[in-house]
Order: C-alpha cells, then structure tokens, then sequence
C-alpha cells in the first residue's frame, strides 16, 4: 500500500492528537498536542512538507507545486488539483477546488458589476437628480443636522460631491444588478453541487460516512467517568454515551442562544465544545456554522 505525503500528515496527526503524556490516570485530558498548545508546553503544531523546496529532483511533489501552482506565473493555469489533493489531503483539495470555480464564476458577475458602474458613470451627466441639487435648486438652505447651538446652516449645492458618488453606484441599472445576482447565486449553487460531486467522485470519496470516523479524543476524555456506554456497531468498541436530554440538548440550546447574541469567535470554539460532539466532521460543521453566523 503507497501512502502519499497527505496520509502520512494525517496518521501522524491522529497519533499526536491521542497520546498521553501524564501516566496519572485520574487527569482526563492528559492527552494530545492541543492540550500541550493550550498549556504553552509548545507554542504551535504543523505538518512537516516532503522534502526541500530547491530540491534538484524538480518532480518532488513540494518543489512541484512551488513551481506550477504556489507561482504568480501559473496565475492564469488551471490548478492541479489531483496533486494539492495527494500533498495536503482531501479537505484541503476540495477547499482550493471550490476557490478556483467561486474565483471563475465571479468573473461574469464583476464583468456585469463594471458595466452598471459605467452606466452610472456615462448618465451622470443627464442625472435629473445630480442636476437639481448641484445646479438648478443648488441656493437651497438646509435646516442644521442638529439642534445644538453653533450648528451652521448648509446649502444644498454643499451635497452635490456626495450625491454624484451615489449616482455612480445606486442608478437605474442597480435593479438589473440585483436580480442578475439573485440569479448568479442559484446557478452558482447548482453548478457547484455538479461540479463536487464530480470531484468527489474522481477521488472516490463519495461514500464516506460520519458513522465511521473515530470518536474525538476529546468526547471521550469528557466522558471518561460515565457509566452509561453502548457498543459502537462500525467499530465494534463500548463506547461512552452522552445523556441527550440531560446534557446534548440544553447544551446546544445554550449554545444556539448565545451565537444569535453575535458573540465572538472564542465563545464559538468554546460553545461548540460543549455541544460534545463525537466526530471531528460533527464538530467542524456545528462550529462553521456558527462562524458563518456571527
């Protein structure tokens, strides 16, 4: 079995993440390279690169990707996507998969954003409102902004920058814009489902499923003193079991209520840590969502 550079980060990553390091039994969360970070043990983490980036083998996958794709040269070449994908994994991929068409597919929408500009730009000219404030009704008196003694009084002329400026942006041509935008997002969506699932596909990983990711180090750290425990049926292994009503759900009430107040991005991770979740995709989605939110 040929393991890529991606594989090897990852194994690693799951070893790290769940090795011990205090042989005292009764510390639960003696474990793992975040809690070291946490604890200022190390300052950071990271994923060491396959080989040198001025190696003289100019098919080492890092000196590659620093030539034919991580280059202002290769600003305009399509990304080699299969390769991202077997140096830094699937998730990384997918993540540069989805920049690249959002990146193409904004390319009509700027292209039609530039010419309701120059629309507004070209009729501002003939602007009956541009006209009425910066000429024809310019002598106009405007009551002071405030009621406080000293406020001077303004003529109408005085908006007459302000109101071109907002010409070149909110005209005629604005309406057009949104609805060409309401439209663009739906076939964006729909264009990207097919796109992705052609990807994943193509990487065969359309049949993952949650159910048979390894429980968070984590989870079972913060119920390593419940009695209650079921036998996992992927795996085989008895695992803890998290009470649903006593514990999952005013969790995750408290949680949701807090993320509607637009709290900030520490009380999410926090947050999400309490919802206990027990896989790492679980967590990732429940804490993305949060950050979208706020």
């Amino acid at each position: 079995m040929i393991v890529n550079p991606a594989q090897r980060a990852q194994i690693v990553d799951f070893i790290l993440k769940r090795k011990r390091f205090s042989n005292n039994t009764n510390e639960s969360y003696a474990f793992g390279i975040t809690k070291l970070i946490k604890d200022r043990v190390y300052e950071a983490a990271f994923p060491l690169h396959e080989g040198e980036c001025h190696s003289s083998d100019d098919k080492a996958p890092r000196k590659w990707l620093l030539n034919n794709w991580a280059s202002f040269s290769t600003i305009f070449k399509k990304q080699p996507l299969d390769d991202i994908k077997e140096y830094f994994g699937v998730k990384i991929g997918l993540y540069f998969a989805w920049l690249g068409f959002y990146t193409c597919m904004l390319i009509p929408a700027s292209a039609v954003g530039v010419l309701c500009f120059l629309y507004g730009f070209f009729t501002l000219v003939g602007d009956a409102h541009s006209k009425d404030v910066c000429e024809n009704h310019k002598d106009i008196i405007l009551y002071p902004r405030c009621d406080i003694k000293g406020c001077k009084y303004e003529q109408l002329g005085q908006t007459c920058t302000f109101v071109r400026i907002t010409h070149l942006f909110d005209n005629g041509a604005a309406v057009f814009f949104a609805v060409f935008m309401s439209l663009w997002a739906v076939i964006f969506m729909e264009l990207w489902k097919r796109y992705s699932a052609k990807i994943t596909h193509h990487w065969d990983v359309t049949n993952f499923d949650t159910l048979e990711e390894h429980p968070r180090p984590e989870y079972l750290a913060k119920l390593s003193k419940v009695k209650k425990k079921k036998v996992n049926f992927i795996t085989g292994v008895n695992e803890p079991c998290v009470s649903f009503w006593k514990r999952r759900v005013p969790c995750t009430i408290f949680s949701w209520s807090v993320v509607l107040l637009l709290i900030y991005r520490r009380i999410a991770t926090f947050l999400t840590e309490l919802e206990i979740h027990h896989t790492q995709t679980e967590h990732e989605n429940s804490l993305t969502l949060k950050m979208y939110l706020l």
